[in-house]
């Protein structure tokens, strides 16, 4: 019982923010925006518990999560009220926030900063405005490069700035192509879903005429069978008789 009505609830937030007049790719969108809020959710518990017992700056680290757990329920208030993109935008800004801190004030020294390569991918499953998304990518590999340049939590040249800015474009880019292809793919499913539906109809239509044009003519048959049976009445013959018979069963 507990677990139906906790399947219930899941159930309930991953379909926060969506409604009848979204489109496929949009609703997409909006639940798998819920998916990722939710599993933050789960994750800032479990990091909260470790910590507990492992964080040599608990407070610093408590504090991170809780700020990114007001910004994930933020996130899903935009997604209820309909402001797609600001809740889209909002997520992605949570996630550099919180790999930054990570990165040099809560785990420095341990690669966090690799955490960055995710952002630009999650930007493109969102956001298709290019724009927005070259300014996430930039501003993802300044973030990536630029501390360790400053404060040098890592050895010199452990970072070489253009192979990282290679890494951060060939993924985008395979990424992007992925979900154009994909879009492609829909689009072509849904275009011969709908040829099928408009066959389905046309058969439909065109059975539903032809039995009634052979119904009308079947019809007058058998009145003009039953007027002739009604004016010959007994003063017919036992052949002919039968012949109205067999007229009468086929039609029927």
């Amino acid at each position: 019982m507990i677990l139906i009505t906790i399947s219930m609830n899941l159930s309930k937030l991953k379909k926060i923010g969506i409604h009848s007049n979204l489109s496929k790719s949009e609703e997409k969108k909006v639940r798998l925006l819920n998916i990722f809020c939710l599993s933050w959710y789960f994750c800032i518990s479990l990091f909260i518990f470790f910590d507990c017992f492992f964080a040599r700056n608990w407070f610093h680290s408590f504090y991170i999560h809780f700020s990114s757990f007001i910004g994930i329920v933020l996130t899903q208030y935009l997604q209820y009220k309909q402001k797609y993109i600001s809740a889209r935008i909002l997520f992605i800004f949570l996630l550099i926030y919180s790999i930054t801190l990570f990165a040099t004030l809560i785990e420095p020294h341990r690669m966090m900063e690799a955490f960055y390569f995710l952002v630009p991918l999650v930007s493109l499953l969102f956001i298709d405005r290019k724009w927005i998304n070259n300014s996430i990518l930039t501003i993802c590999f300044l973030l990536f490069y630029v501390p360790n340049a400053i404060y040098q939590f890592y050895p010199p040249k452990t970072f070489n700035p253009l192979l990282i800015l290679c890494v951060f474009g060939s993924s985008s880019i395979i990424l992007r192509y992925s979900i154009k292809l994909n879009k492609k793919n829909e689009k072509a499913l849904y275009d011969k879903k709908l040829e099928l539906e408009a066959l389905n109809n046309f058969q439909k239509h065109f059975f539903i005429n032809i039995s009634h044009e052979i119904r009308t003519p079947l019809t007058l048959i058998d009145g003009n069978n039953e007027k002739a049976r009604t004016i010959l009445k007994d003063n017919v013959n036992p052949e002919l008789k039968k012949s109205f018979k067999n007229i009468n069963t086929q039609v029927h």
